[in-house]
């Protein structure tokens, strides 16, 4: 998981100041999301795909298969709850 942090940041880092909205920092929020949901962090994983679906929306048509994608992911999270503790 700290792997996949370091790399948002670094992402953030160096292509946020001057294009907040770069597809590779929405690349770092999916991977994050991914495996926060792998682990049970249902609501960290939710935040992140939120992240990662704003700046894809900024960047492609709502169609884009990684739209479609975190769309489905979502709305197949319906009765899930969290694990007790939230920091791996």
């Amino acid at each position: 998981r700290e792997s996949f942090r370091q790399s948002l940041q670094l992402r953030l880092k160096y292509l946020g100041p001057n294009n907040p909205n770069h597809p590779d920092i929405a690349v770092s929020y999916e991977n994050m999301a991914r495996l926060c949901y792998q682990v049970g962090f249902y609501k960290e994983a939710k935040e992140h795909f939120q992240r990662a679906a704003a700046i894809y929306r900024h960047n492609f048509a709502e169609t884009h298969p990684r739209l479609v994608a975190i769309a489905k992911n979502l709305a197949g999270w319906k009765g899930k709850s969290e694990v007790s503790k939230q920091n791996v």
